[in-house]
């Protein structure tokens, strides 16, 4: 994967969410915005990166380079992604019961990353891996998966106590591995030829003109 590898993901994310979420409502939207910015209207989920952990696996072993690329001797930087995903919606109305429409946006994007854990094998309805993927993630060996992470309340409360808003409904997804692929190496190539050491003397052939002593047959 390239150094792209990051912003990838999280768009491939985008699509695959929004694939699932328009069929509900054709209005769905899906923003990428810092919990703190004020939400779109209408109908939609947020995915925000909150949280990035160099992966342990391969922080010692040597990249074995992808389908197109040779391996290197240089570890790759691989990544474990965190997002948070919050839905929102219109404001309730409480003089009615048709409760809290944020409520199906959010079961519709957790039932998108659960029926479709690894990226790379999507092939749904509004979302083919082959065509939505950048090469970069289809040609490399790890698949990008997704994961439902365990997070109490009191670390969800945390990141919204961080940007000093009130906290609004959350989960928090893994993303991995992500990997970040080392720079090849610059190509070794002959230099130019600008001149040649080869000289070429013109040789007569050999003739005899004495014998010594000048005696025998030829005499």
């Amino acid at each position: 994967m390239s150094s792209a590898a990051i912003k990838d993901v999280t768009k491939a994310l985008q699509q695959l969410l929004l694939s699932q979420l328009q069929p509900v409502s054709s209005t769905a939207q899906v923003s990428l915005l810092p919990p703190g910015d004020a939400l779109p209207t209408g109908l939609g989920v947020n995915l925000y990166l909150y949280r990035i952990m160099e992966s342990a696996f391969t922080r010692n072993q040597a990249w074995p380079g992808d389908r197109t690329t040779a391996p290197s001797s240089n570890p790759a930087l691989g990544l474990d992604l965190y997002y948070l995903l919050t839905p929102f919606a219109p404001a309730v109305d409480p003089s009615t019961a048709n409760g809290d429409d944020a409520h199906t946006m959010l079961g519709a994007a957790m039932l998108a990353f659960h029926e479709n854990p690894i990226l790379n094998q999507t092939h749904i309805k509004g979302f083919d891996a082959d065509t939505a993927l950048t090469p970069a993630l289809l040609n490399s060996y790890e698949q990008v998966k997704i994961r439902l992470t365990t997070t109490s309340l009191e670390e969800l409360s945390k990141i919204w106590a961080t940007i000093n808003q009130p906290y609004r409904l959350s989960v928090a997804y893994e993303v991995s591995l992500v990997e970040l692929t080392p720079t090849p190496p610059p190509p070794v190539n002959g230099a130019v030829v600008l001149s040649t050491g080869l000289s070429i003397i013109a040789w007569t052939p050999p003739l005899l003109d004495s014998l010594s002593p000048a005696i025998g047959a030829l005499a």
